[in-house]
């Protein structure tokens, strides 16, 4: 259980008591200092135990102010990076208060936690964040990727192992792939000099998880290059499957304890913990397509498509990097709010809309694409995105932050100048906006692939544009609330 650690003023036991019973019920362990009594062995414990703690529970009353040692303790926790929380589930008295005034606006600044609830929601918020004071988002991500693949080598020369020698090539072929991508990961993760560039503003505890980390990885390099002189020498003619499976167990240990160090001290991914899970029924046989994403991804063939299941068919389009329903869906919106836009200024003054309804239904389409959006779809799926793919959803995402702050920033300035966005059309900022549109909606059809909705909408701009050229403006009006309404719709 993940432990917290108890801060109390002697002679509020029975606070104590009562906060930790909460804690308990929620499933942390706590720690406090019943049994250390001052001098260096106090200062030791303490240290080490806010070193390992999640968060630091302070339990305020009355009485607290009084105590130099809880507001030794709370400045040792922030030292430490720890989550430091107010807990006061009673009134202050404003006198007592005053006698530790330098502690009461320390944790008032925090901000006190009142009930249970925001207890228990500022203990889950810790769990949660704990990975953002540690690494950036980039060694986040290759970090997850190096496990996730080296992970899928150990199954592949496990599953190898049951295997009959004519079944065994394809396999090991499969784990060489995987042991290639992971070295490549390795010299590009630059836990070093990520190091020597942040560790100036780290604190203590950074510190010490950084350093461990680094102390990890280091130890599971060698046995990495063990298992693949293992493969390469079996490649070669003069290998031995048994020294191959020792070494791949060897690795096994190694990979889970830094997925224990990880867990226990950064952060804890269930979707990483069912893929573990997954990656042993592939081992045992007991599935055939749970290891396909990961085959996939590497460019390994061998799979069977009737095991994809229908849901995940479009995991497997060649060319689409989205890896997820929502962003196609997202991307859909995007597109058909920005088709809308340009049709209404290029001929909005021969319809009988209103400029805001354009203009919201437009902005609202581009607001579901934001950047956010792209950041955590890299993150939940980087253990089977592969680099392209990865680089095509930033770019992607980039180019449509691009656009919102720039060409489409132009059309907000008119609107909210209140001049009518028909007017817009004569312009550069016009023409610049269309390149720009065509330029990304291209790009999400090369990388994306194809949208059969999408293709039908545009086929209703094209009958808007025809009935126009006819001049039947009732018809073209009709046409282009029906496009209006469905673009609202979604």
């Amino acid at each position: 259980m993940p432990k917290i650690f108890v801060s109390y003023r002697h002679g509020d036991e029975d606070e104590r008591d009562e906060a930790i019973k909460i804690l308990n019920s929620l499933s942390y362990d706590s720690f406090y200092d019943e049994d250390i009594r001052g001098g260096e062995a106090w200062r030791k414990a303490i240290e080490s135990e806010l070193e390992g703690a999640k968060a630091c529970v302070v339990v305020v009353t009355d009485n607290i102010f009084e105590s130099k040692w809880v507001l030794f303790e709370v400045g040792f926790a922030i030292g430490f990076g720890i989550e430091v929380i107010p807990w006061c589930p009673k009134p202050i008295d404003p006198i007592k208060r005053s006698t530790g005034e330098q502690l009461y606006d320390l944790l008032h600044e925090i901000q006190f936690v009142k009930t249970e609830k925001e207890l228990a929601d500022k203990l889950k918020e810790a769990n949660e964040n704990y990975i953002a004071e540690y690494l950036n988002i980039e060694i986040d991500w290759m970090t997850l990727r190096f496990r996730v693949l080296a992970h899928t080598g150990c199954a592949y020369l496990a599953k190898s192992n049951l295997k009959a020698e004519s079944e065994q090539n394809e396999l090991l072929q499969s784990a060489q792939k995987c042991f290639e991508e992971v070295s490549y990961i390795w010299v590009k993760l630059g836990w070093k000099s990520f190091w020597l560039e942040n560790s100036s503003s780290f604190s203590r505890k950074q510190k010490r998880i950084y350093n461990k980390l680094i102390d990890l990885f280091s130890k599971l390099r060698p046995k990495l290059g063990n298992v693949q002189d293992r493969l390469r020498d079996i490649e070669n003619g003069y290998g031995n499957i048994s020294q191959l499976q020792n070494a791949n167990n060897e690795l096994l240990k190694s990979l889970a304890e830094l997925d224990t160090y990880i867990e226990n001290n950064i952060h804890i991914r269930p979707h990483y913990r069912g893929f573990l899970g997954r990656l042993t029924d592939f081992t045992e046989d007991k599935h055939k397509n749970y290891i396909v994403l990961i085959s996939l991804n590497l460019g390994l063939e061998g799979y069977d498509k009737k095991f994809i299941p229908p849901k995940l068919k479009i995991w497997f389009d060649p060319k689409s990097s989205a890896f997820n329903f929502k962003l196609l869906d997202f991307l859909y919106k995007f597109r058909i709010g920005m088709q809308i836009l340009c049709a209404y200024i290029e001929y909005g003054d021969l319809l009988d809309i209103s400029d805001s309804q354009v203009y919201s239904i437009s902005k609202k389409s581009l607001d579901t694409v934001g950047i956010q959006k792209f950041e955590d779809i890299i993150l939940k799926y980087s253990s089977v995105l592969r680099e392209p793919q990865r680089d095509n959803l930033e770019r992607l995402g980039n180019m449509i932050n691009s656009f919102r702050w720039g060409e489409f920033g132009m059309v907000q300035l008119v609107f909210e100048e209140e001049n009518p966005l028909t007017g817009f059309k004569s312009t550069a900022d016009f023409r610049d906006l269309k390149e720009k549109f065509e330029e990304i909606d291209s790009y999400i059809e090369r990388y994306f692939g194809e949208n059969s909705q999408y293709k039908r909408f545009l086929e209703g701009i094209k009958r808007f544009e025809e009935r126009l050229n006819e001049s039947e403006s009732e018809k073209a009006n009709n046409v282009f609330r029906h496009l209006l309404h469905e673009v609202e719709g979604n």
